[in-house]
């Protein structure tokens, strides 16, 4: 179990608004990082937007941060002193690589280890965990060069999004039946969001 903080949604922009408490400052004192670097790869993301606008109405200012390209110097500068990094939906297998390439994880784990809530998305969701291998089906590989999988290790089971969602709820369904029973994977609907926090989970 982790000991950090963590807010994982299938579609954060939809939830976000149940979890004022969540947060240790009102939204407009919060440095909020926020990364969309999984959503590099596609041409037309209006879905992006829609996702991020409800934190701007709660009073949040986001600070747009896309790590690909970025080097690990910059990347731990610009965690330095987040109060909640948030990590937003698109390609699950892109994102991980470009983590990977810039020493994210330990960015985020030194971060995390002061104090800043992690705030994942989808993609954002599923990296939290062990690895990213059983979402293939719902995702597209091919847009990464990837030979390991392992995700960010944050927690300790699997993040399956968008179980009940009109495209991928039945591939989400048909990876949650394939799952071996010793995999620790918890589904969630677009409605709801699971917190990891001080060593409880909790589903809203």
């Amino acid at each position: 179990m982790s000991k950090h903080t963590l807010l994982l949604a299938s579609k954060i922009g939809d939830v976000i608004g149940k979890f004022s408490f969540v947060f240790p400052k009102a939204p407009d004192r919060l440095k909020i990082v926020c990364i969309p670097t999984a959503a590099n790869v596609y041409e037309d993301k209006p879905w992006l937007e829609e996702e991020k606008q409800p934190f701007r109405n709660m009073g949040f200012n986001l600070s747009d941060f896309d790590i690909e390209n970025k080097s690990a110097w910059e990347v731990e500068g610009k965690l330095t002193d987040a109060d909640v990094v948030y990590i937003t939906g698109g390609n699950t297998y892109y994102l991980l690589e470009k983590m990977k390439a810039c020493g994210f994880e330990k960015a985020i784990r030194k971060c995390l280890d002061e104090g800043a809530i992690y705030v994942g998305s989808s993609a954002g969701a599923i990296v939290a965990g062990p690895s990213i291998d059983f979402i293939r089906d719902m995702d597209d590989p091919t847009k990464a060069r990837l030979d390991d999988f392992a995700g960010l290790n944050l927690i300790d089971f699997k993040i399956l999004p968008h179980i009940d969602h009109p495209k991928y709820g039945p591939k989400a369904q048909a990876i949650a039946a394939e799952i071996k029973s010793a995999e620790r994977v918890l589904g969630l609907r677009d409605n709801q969001a699971v917190l990891i926090s001080g060593g409880y989970i909790e589903i809203y």
